[in-house]
Parts: structure tokens; sequence; C-alpha cells
């Protein structure tokens, strides 16, 4: 990518056209005034017109250094891992490792689940209908039968 030239020279006039650099939207009294009023990041981005969550970071950690403070912005840092989400396909995602299961086995294709969507209180339910059965592996030519006495049945 190549840099833009700064100045440039107009074939018609001699003069030089400077061209200008885009302005911060940095406005510290603003954002510190934003931040003890609680407001959200999603808010404070809406407010200044901020495309990218990378660029309120960097106003927060401006003002962090300006103010000698730590400032803690709800949603700006990190994503809820808790909060299931619809993805481009349409599908909900729940993360596995945020479920407690109560013992059950997980497992892709072998288990069943019922849905159900409660509009009173806004839920989607799961239910477990059923897990089917792994089968065991038809014996095959070169296997043979494990005796109770065999202590090791692969010798």
């Amino acid at each position: 990518m190549a840099n833009k030239p700064i100045s440039t020279v107009s074939a018609s006039t001699p003069e030089i056209i400077k061209k200008r650099k885009p302005e911060s939207k940095f406005d510290p009294a603003k954002l510190r005034e934003l931040i003890k009023a609680g407001k959200t990041a999603k808010e404070i981005m809406e407010f200044f017109k901020l495309g990218h969550k990378q660029i309120l970071k960097h106003h927060v950690l401006r003002l962090c250094s300006m103010d000698n403070c730590y400032y803690d912005i709800p949603g700006l840092y990190g994503q809820n891992a808790r909060k299931a989400y619809v993805n481009s396909k349409g599908a909900i995602i729940i993360k596995n490792a945020l479920i407690d299961w109560n013992g059950l086995i997980l497992e892709p294709d072998k288990t069943v689940f019922d849905v159900e969507v409660d509009a009173t209180n806004k839920k989607i339910i799961l239910s477990v209908i059923e897990q089917i059965p792994v089968r065991p592996d038809p014996p095959t030519e070169n296997s043979r039968a494990v005796d109770a006495d065999d202590d090791y049945p692969f010798a």
C-alpha cells in the first residue's frame, strides 16, 4: 500500500494544496463524563460515531494515561462468554463448557434435544429426548474373542 502524499501541486495553479488528516474524535472531558455516567461501550461508540471498538480502546487508554487511573467500561474488554448468540447461518451457539450437564455425556450425533420456546418468560428450553446408544463395531476377520483368563488380549 503506497503512502499518500501530504501535499500536491496543481497543474493549473502553482500553489501547494495541503491535504488534511482526519481529526481525532478524542474528547477527554466528554469521554470522562460518559464513563462516570456508567455508559456502555456501545453507547459511547454511538455518541462519538466510532466505527470500531479498537478506536474506543485507544481513547480510553489515552484517558487512563492522562488521569493516572483505570476506567472500566462495560462491554469494552472481552466478549461475554456466557451469552449465546446467533451466527450468520441462523444457528444459536451455546458454549458447551458453560453448561452444567449433571453427568450427562454430550456426544455429537448421539444426543437428541427437544426445543421449546417460552414466550412469556422469554426463554428457549432444550430438553434431552434420548441418547442414541453406541453400537459396538462388528467383529472382523483379524479380531479374536477375548477370554476372561487372558492377561493381555492383544498378544
